[in-house]
């Protein structure tokens, strides 16, 4: 037999030993690139992660100390407000701070009672500003349970009790104060306990309404009465606030308005003059500042009758004629008498500033118009200024500037040179003007302030104007 034909065996080809070496290099370089592309980005989802763990810690922080702030800066009976509560909060609750003077004049009470009507007020304009922002709106149903438990925490007898307490009533009773508390609640409770997915998309509302705020049952539209005493009682609050505001303040006008005029009289009497021209008159100026202190020590504000908002008579199911016309009526009769006692607060308050105290200031004012209008010599000028008569009468004009703030009321703002405001200010004298510089009836100076209260005119300004 033939031996088996057997195929020549094909091998591949042998590579140089060079090109093996190189082959095997490009392929470790390969391998250590990708490892270290896989380590960059290792590293890389590691920092991003560490960045999104520190970002949410500083966001932590910051929303720490923003509740902190807010609540260091909120008054001190809110400290019970628990923070679980507080950290809810968007508005701005804190109070402005008086300077360490008006502060050690004011005892604790009166702080308080200060930052109770500071705070009762804020939150009447939130309620009937309809542009509000919701979330605010909301909240301001927690602060006024809060200062309504302070302000019932109060001694029966203690100064504003009943005045303060029937603001806050009104405010959480008839204002919506106690509807904007139950969406407050229902509000941070959403928020505390967030849903799933699932369940929010289960749960989610029909309308943008309905997310906005929680559905409330239809009331019955309010009567004529019920209307009108809402707005009296709001104007009424504002009345007593204003009352309240003045009480307070004018014990501090007054020590301040004797602690200025005293400091100037001790030094004065330990002065030694050049002459006794220059001791006359600065003695006469110095008798003039005491009698004006007398004046500020002799301001006395009226007592008045306080009365809490009237509850009417409301309409009752198939009452007869008679039953109708006897509740109108004595709703009618509680209507007027409310609203005589608001004016008669009002008309008070007005009277005791403008004929009361500001024939008080009216002594200071004309005193530093007549130094800058200079009405009064050269010589006697230097005496006011070197021997700080000036200086005390610009500082007691500071310091019942500071009172016209705190109650509400300002300075008429008069510039030289402008025409003649009549809606504002009246001519007082006229001086003809030879120079053709001036337009007829331009401001040449003030002879004496108008003020303002609560935006309304309450005395106009008298000037001096040029006439052509």
């Amino acid at each position: 037999m033939n031996p088996e034909r057997r195929e020549p065996e094909i091998t591949k080809e042998e590579k140089p030993k060079g090109e093996v070496f190189e082959e095997k290099e490009q392929k470790e370089e390969i391998e250590e690139e990708t490892v270290k592309k896989e380590a960059e980005e290792t590293e890389a989802l590691e920092k991003e992660a560490k960045t999104k763990e520190v970002r949410k810690e500083i966001k932590m922080d910051f929303e720490k100390q923003k509740q902190e702030k807010q609540k260091s800066s909120m008054p001190d009976f809110f400290k019970d407000i628990p923070d679980e509560t507080t950290k809810f909060f968007k508005g701005d609750w804190s109070v402005p701070e008086l300077d360490e003077e008006e502060k050690k004049l004011r005892s604790p009470e009166q702080l308080k009672n200060r930052e109770i009507q500071f705070l009762l007020s804020k939150a009447s304009g939130i309620l009937l500003d309809e542009n509000a922002n919701p979330r605010i709106t909301a909240e301001t149903g927690r602060i006024l349970l809060a200062l309504k438990q302070e302000i019932e925490d109060m001694e029966e007898d203690a100064p504003l009790r009943q005045s303060l307490l029937s603001s806050a009533n009104f405010l959480w009773f008839d204002g919506g104060g106690k509807e904007k508390y139950e969406w407050f609640k229902q509000l941070t409770k959403s928020d505390r306990e967030k849903p799933t997915p699932e369940k929010a998309e289960s749960e989610k509302p029909e309308s943008k309404q309905e997310e906005a705020e929680p559905k409330q049952e239809e009331e019955k539209p309010k009567s004529k009465d019920e209307i009108e005493i809402e707005e009296l009682a709001r104007s009424y609050n504002e009345n007593v606030a204003a009352y309240n505001q003045i009480k307070d303040n004018l014990p501090i006008l007054i020590k301040r308005m004797q602690t200025k005029v005293s400091d100037l009289e001790n030094i004065i009497n330990k002065l030694e003059f050049k002459n006794d021209e220059d001791k006359k008159r600065i003695e006469e100026r110095l008798s003039g500042l005491l009698l004006t202190r007398k004046m500020f020590e002799r301001l006395k504000q009226n007592e008045v009758t306080l009365m809490p908002v009237p509850g009417l008579m409301k309409e009752v199911e198939g009452e007869s004629d008679n039953d109708k016309k006897a509740r109108e009526l004595a709703n009618y009769k509680k209507i007027q008498e409310f609203k005589a006692n608001s004016e008669k607060i009002l008309k008070g308050n007005k009277y005791f500033f403008e004929k009361n105290m500001l024939p008080a200031y009216d002594s200071i004012d004309g005193q530093i118009n007549a130094i800058k209008n200079n009405e009064i010599d050269v010589e006697t000028k230097k005496l006011f200024e070197g021997y700080g008569i000036l200086k005390t009468y610009e500082e007691m004009n500071d310091v019942f500037m500071s009172f016209c703030k705190n109650i509400g009321t300002e300075k008429i703002n008069v510039k030289e040179g402008e025409t003649i405001n009549y809606d504002e200010q009246e001519p007082f004298d006229t001086i003809k003007d030879t120079s053709n510089l001036h337009k007829d009836e331009e401001v040449q100076s003030i002879a004496r302030s108008g003020f303002k209260y609560k935006g309304k005119v309450l005395r106009v300004a008298q000037v001096i104007v040029w006439k052509k």
